[in-house]
Formats: C-alpha cells, structure tokens, sequence
C-alpha cells in the first residue's frame, strides 16, 4: 500500500491577506480573525468571543476532507478512496476512511535484512524461532511468496558498536560483547525462494 501526498500553500494566506492573520490562525485552532479594521479590540480572537466581530468581517478557515474519486473495491481496485482533497487549519487534523482489499494470491517478495552484530544476536533467535510463522503466514495471505535473507554489520566505530571491543587470546569475539562477523555492508545469506 502506497500513500501518495502532493503539498500545496495553506489557504490561510489568501483568506487572510496579512501575516498578523496568518500568524492569529496558525496560533490556534480555535482562533478567528475579525477583518474588521475599526474594531478597538483585538482582531485575533478566541471562535467563542466572534459575536465582538461583525459576523461578515469573520475568518475562521476550516478543515475539509473531499473525496474526488472512490471506485468500488474490485479485482482491479485495490484501495478505496482513490483520490482524496485534504484541505487542514493549521494545528488542526482531520481523519477519513482508507479500505484495502488484497488480491488473492497476489506476488509477495519478503526480502530480511538483519543486523548481524553481537547487539542483535537475540533478534536473530527469535528470527529463527518464528521462522516457520512467518511461512505459515505468507502462506496464508497467498500461494505466490518468495522469502530471501541477508546480513549487514556496521562499521566498528562508537556509537554503531560498544566502545570495548573484547576478543580472547586466540582472536576469536567474546560472545557477550561482539559477533565476530568483520563489518560488512551487506552479505547475501538466501536467494529469494519459495519455501513452502
């Protein structure tokens, strides 16, 4: 699933037409500005105190979510809505709807790149625990899935690895400090394959 976001200037600059206006509504999400330019009092007010502006003279931009296109989930359309016009008040949120709907036996590629430094050794316990959960899984989401390996160590410099770095007499890592594998940017373990 990809969520594509295209950004474009808030609308409150135009609505307002000053930076004391846009600065009044980006302050708070309960901020109005009251136009009116005879007032005596402030012109950023609190949305409860809007009846001291003249109800014309108000700006309170408001957020606002539009669905532009939203196809009905199908063999083809995996996501709905397709394209949505989000429009926010600085400080504000605003929340819609997102359906998936994965294909059947859609191709999956897992691919594991794993830290192989002494710090993750645990991580790699476990790895090797749920190993066939993790098959099980796939294989339960689809008949097409493929799973590869490989490993990574980063450099032996602070802060990627301890500052102490204890090796016996022989040269051989302690275990408790350090994997032994020399640091690499990357090592291909398993082709991608079907293990099911």
């Amino acid at each position: 699933l990809v969520l594509s976001l295209r950004l474009s200037k808030g609308q409150t600059q135009t609505e307002c037409g000053t930076h004391r206006c846009d600065e009044c509504i980006a302050e708070s999400p309960d901020n109005i500005w009251c136009s009116e330019e005879s007032t005596t009092d402030s012109r950023c007010l609190q949305r409860a105190n809007s009846f001291n502006c003249i109800p014309g003279e108000v700006i309170d931009p408001m957020s606002s979510v539009k669905v532009m296109q939203n196809d009905n989930l199908s063999e083809t359309v995996q996501v709905t809505p397709q394209v949505v016009q989000v429009k926010i008040r600085p400080g504000a949120s605003v929340k819609f709807n997102v359906a998936v709907k994965p294909y059947q036996n859609y191709p999956l590629d897992l691919y594991i790149l794993m830290d192989a430094s002494g710090s993750f050794m645990d991580d790699l316990h476990t790895l090797q625990a749920i190993g066939s959960d993790i098959v099980a899984t796939l294989a339960n989401l689809t008949k097409d899935f493929a799973i590869g390996f490989g490993t990574f160590v980063d450099k032996p410099v602070v802060p990627f690895v301890p500052a102490v770095q204890v090796r016996k007499s022989d040269g051989s890592c302690k275990a408790s400090l350090l994997a032994c594998a020399p640091p690499h940017s990357y090592n291909h373990i398993l082709s991608m394959t079907n293990i099911s």
